[in-house]
């Protein structure tokens, strides 16, 4: 495999840690035939490939083996070196050393590391206990697979490195069931959401201006906005551009009579609870439920104007004079 074509060892190591993520929670949550050793097998090279992936990111030398020679470590960046090749010129770290390592580039799982009684050392002692003595005792998978799951979200976020839809799922879904139970499923949705929603945006900046974005943005929620009694303005919480939310909607009229300043007249303002939110640049599309869950406040106080304000006031007088006429 050429150079141009390969790779950062980086992301080699990180593609192998995500295979064995996807394997140890499946194993862990949904396969009830697992036997804890096999969960603790797996989750633990997950946990020393992820680490070592962030120290490769910052530097290969940094987990090539000593023994190797200066012109064999310089291949590692030149040459055409299959991926076995450089396995083979790769150390084994302790995860002790390792944890060590990152506890520094990485310091929310440095504080998880800390406590020698805390669930993250723990996990690692079980793998040491699978992987020493071939069976460990006393496991509790569920609080492991979270812990599991955190430690390595810490890591991606510190490397800006994003999960693949698959993993997304695989982890928020799967991983928050088990930590809060069924009934924060919609946490996950909303999680995957917004992790989708910033992957596609990044992509979207990279093709396409800033002011072209900001059009299409105006653009959709203008149109949409005209029907004002189902849709209200909204800001995305992901591309901070205009966006809509479709939900149930309030209006209440109040007249303002005339002052030194301004003619009186109707002032029109409108609450909406929201059922569903859109954003046309982004993509990101939030549900009742996932709204609720996120933690997300779309629920708003806003005045009508434009054509929106004159067509309600002109429903207004329709509805006067049909009530006046009828009266008659």
């Amino acid at each position: 495999m050429s150079v141009e074509g390969r790779a950062p060892l980086h992301e080699w190591l990180r593609l192998n840690a995500e295979r064995d993520i996807q394997a140890a929670v499946r194993r862990a949550v949904v396969d009830d035939e697992c036997e804890p050793r096999e969960f603790y097998e797996v989750a633990g090279r997950a946990l020393e490939l992820t680490f070592m992936a962030v120290l490769a990111s910052l530097n290969p030398q940094l987990i090539l083996d000593p023994r190797v020679k200066l012109p064999a470590r310089l291949e590692l960046e030149r040459s055409e070196l299959t991926w076995d090749d450089m396995a083979l010129r790769m150390r084994t770290l302790p995860m002790g050393e390792l944890l060590t390592h990152i506890g520094h580039l990485v310091p929310e799982v440095g504080a998880m590391a800390k406590s020698d009684t805390g669930p993250l050392k723990s996990l690692v002692s079980h793998r040491n206990a699978v992987q020493h003595l071939g069976d460990c005792s006393g496991s509790s998978m569920s609080e492991h697979v979270v812990v599991l799951i955190e430690a390595l979200s810490f890591c991606y976020e510190r490397q800006g490195w994003s999960l693949s839809d698959a993993m997304t799922f695989e982890l928020f879904e799967i991983a928050m069931s088990v930590k809060h139970g069924a009934r924060d499923e919609a946490f996950a949705r909303s999680r995957i959401a917004l992790d989708r929603a910033r992957r596609r945006l990044e992509d979207r900046l990279t093709d396409t201006p800033v002011d072209v974005l900001d059009v299409m943005a105006d653009k959709w929620t203008a149109e949409r906005l005209r029907d004002y009694d189902d849709f209200a303005p909204a800001l995305c919480p992901v591309c901070e551009r205009p966006a809509v939310v479709e939900g149930w909607i309030e209006f209440t009229e109040e007249y303002e009579p005339d002052g030194p300043h301004h003619i009186g007249g109707f002032t029109v303002r409108a609450s909406v609870s929201a059922a569903s939110f859109k954003c046309i640049v982004c993509g990101l599309h939030l549900e009742d439920d996932e709204i609720t869950a996120s933690h997300i406040d779309f629920e708003r106080e806003y005045e009508l104007e434009g054509d929106a304000y004159d067509d309600y006031m002109q429903g207004l007088h329709d509805a006067w004079a049909e009530d006046h006429y009828r009266d008659r």
